[in-house]
């Protein structure tokens, strides 16, 4: 993770998001001035890039700055009415930075920039993994887009990678429209016994028909589309294996049979998982596809392919002669070390800090189902534990996470119409006292010095 190591950033902004929290609840009463001011001051405090003619870092040159402005709050017992008193030197302190930040860069860094830099947040979304879990994040999907916010850019892992995938297809998500897609869906369509053989992925129970399933929804002349060319950016995790670590994948030779399918799958969910566990000993390599020019031009359902492809359980490859996904393949492989690409859950989670990389200072909303709870599905408690091991730079990252509880089971990664229709609704319900926050946190700041 890259870490923010100027000084006070992160504690101002816990205090930002706790002002602004105690003020979207109504529990705490500023005039308008003075709320403005605060909120800049710490909109500043944040502000770690400028983009201009060029890109400008502020890196280390403002924590002079942050040092007297979290020293300034900390005079107070609480966030409460005795802001006002701070107002003035806040101000003062404030006008003064800014001053200083423009004489120090020179040309380079324009007052129009700077304000346009402290005024607007970008608002970046991270998708956690977990199987049949992530369909709560439909819901959450159109209690934002009603809120009318709009992400700027998304990442995610295994099914949140391909919850992500139908939210970044579009700038304005259509409830209506994905309950069209994912209503008619049945396992014996979305998985197959996996017979053929494999070139990028590991062998396993169910082969995944993302591309016979999804492909009219993703079609850019005649073709799937690209990660680059999504309405909104987007970003998916996957993890990287050598051969060398082949031999902690559970063994599939008890799939004899193609009408053996959910039911026997349930039947081995244990030893499924132990192997799992077992696997994730191995040295992982996280990949973010998307983020480097090699990636930006791989197929968006090859990408949440292999990002979904729990060892044991599901297979995705790239089987067809295919002279564009193919070289691309090959490369990444080579440079990254790896044989094989796995489900992106098993190394990360939640790609909070791959997220945080595609914009400047962003507002980054985590939401993970797959959060640990003995009352869900029990046998996944182990890989629950993994998944919040390695989720935890994605919650230092996030300036809010969502943790859902009332959600599907995560074997049941093709729910059926009732049952997507209470994940949806579920998702609304539990997004829908956040909205407030969110909002406040993205709504453009009006400069108290204009």
């Amino acid at each position: 993770m890259e870490e923010d190591n100027r000084v006070f950033a992160k504690e101002l902004a816990k205090i930002e998001s706790k002002l602004v929290h105690t003020l979207s609840l109504g529990s705490l009463s500023l005039n308008s001035s003075d709320e403005s001011v605060l909120r800049w001051a710490l909109s500043l405090a944040r502000v770690s890039k400028v983009q201009g003619e060029k890109l400008i870092e502020i890196g280390h040159a403002s924590d002079a700055y942050r040092t007297r402005l979290y020293e300034l709050f900390k005079t107070l017992p609480s966030l409460g009415p005795e802001l006002q008193q701070l107002t003035p030197k806040i101000y003062q302190l404030v006008l003064e930075e800014q001053k200083e930040l423009l004489a120090l860069f020179g040309t380079r860094l324009k007052a129009k920039a700077l304000e346009q830099a402290i005024a607007k947040r970008p608002f970046a979304l991270a998708l956690a993994g977990g199987g049949g879990t992530a369909f709560i994040y439909a819901g959450a999907f159109q209690e934002l887009e009603e809120a009318g916010i709009i992400p700027d850019a998304i990442a995610g892992s295994s099914m949140g990678a391909l919850l992500g995938l139908y939210r970044a297809k579009q700038k304005h998500f259509d409830v209506e429209d994905f309950k069209r897609v994912a209503s008619p869906l049945i396992w014996s369509r979305i998985t197959q016994s996996s017979e053929q053989g494999s070139r990028f992925g590991l062998p396993a129970s169910f082969r995944l028909n993302l591309h016979d399933i999804f492909a009219p929804e993703f079609q850019n002349n005649g073709r799937t589309l690209y990660l680059n060319e999504l309405a909104i950016p987007f970003r998916v995790a996957v993890g990287g294996i050598a051969d060398d670590d082949l031999d902690a994948i559970p063994s599939t030779d008890w799939l004899q049979k193609p009408d053996i399918h959910l039911a026997e799958l349930r039947k081995r969910e244990q030893s499924v998982i132990a192997g799992l566990l077992q696997l994730t000993q191995k040295p992982i390599k996280p990949i973010y596809l998307g983020e480097d020019k090699l990636t930006r031009e791989f197929d968006v359902l090859d990408a949440v392919g292999f990002s979904s492809a729990v060892p044991g359980i599901f297979h995705y490859d790239v089987l067809r002669h295919d002279s564009h996904m193919v070289p691309i393949l090959r490369e990444l492989m080579h440079q990254h070390g790896v044989t094989r690409l796995i489900d992106g859950g098993l190394v990360d989670n939640l790609p909070a800090v791959c997220v945080k990389r595609c914009l400047i200072d962003p507002f980054v909303l985590s939401l993970d189902a797959f959060s640990p709870n003995w009352k869900r599905h029990w046998l996944f408690l182990p890989l629950m534990h993994i998944a919040a091991e390695n989720s935890k730079q994605g919650y230092a990252a996030s300036d809010l996470t969502i943790a859902y509880q009332h959600v599907l089971s995560p074997i049941n990664v093709v729910p059926s119409p009732k049952q997507l229709v209470r994940a949806i609704d579920n998702g609304i319900k539990e997004t829908k006292p956040h909205v407030a926050f969110i909002k406040s946190m993205l709504k453009p700041l009006r400069n108290p010095f204009a």
